[in-house]
């Protein structure tokens, strides 16, 4: 009727509340044919906005949904898993090993630098001896 699925769905659903004995209280004033046209008109805004946003968020989980599989399927070629809390001990695990390799790094750079200060400090010592 509207072009997709889930607008059919938002049109059928609306036509289905549109006639008596729906669950909703039925109005016990009589309204004149103005003002019954005024809130028919006015109800059918309301439809189309919430009927546009049941598509609007059917679509964001549409596209939540892909993502979610994407980074599944990311996750199962890089990890080999994409249950997440075996990816949350794999990050556990990479992080304390980045750690340790920080850590000798830092002290093979120190090392290098205590070399580089004692080789100095020689050179200097020969340099003052001639």
């Amino acid at each position: 009727m509207y072009g997709t699925q889930e607008q059919d769905y938002a049109q059928s659903h609306t036509q289905n509340h549109n006639h008596a004995g729906h669950g909703h209280p039925q109005a016990t004033s009589k309204l004149n044919a103005k003002e019954a046209l005024a809130k028919q008109q006015a109800l059918h805004l309301r439809e189309r906005a919430v009927s546009d946003e049941i598509i609007r968020l059917k679509s964001s989980f549409e596209a939540v949904g892909r993502e979610l599989q994407d980074a599944k399927l990311s996750a199962e070629q890089e990890f080999g898993t994409s249950d997440i809390n075996l990816l949350r001990e794999k990050y556990k695990e990479m992080s304390a090993r980045n750690e340790l390799e920080l850590s000798i790094f830092e002290g093979n750079i120190s090392d290098a630098e205590k070399l580089i200060a004692q080789i100095n400090s020689e050179l200097q010592m020969l340099n003052q001896n001639n």
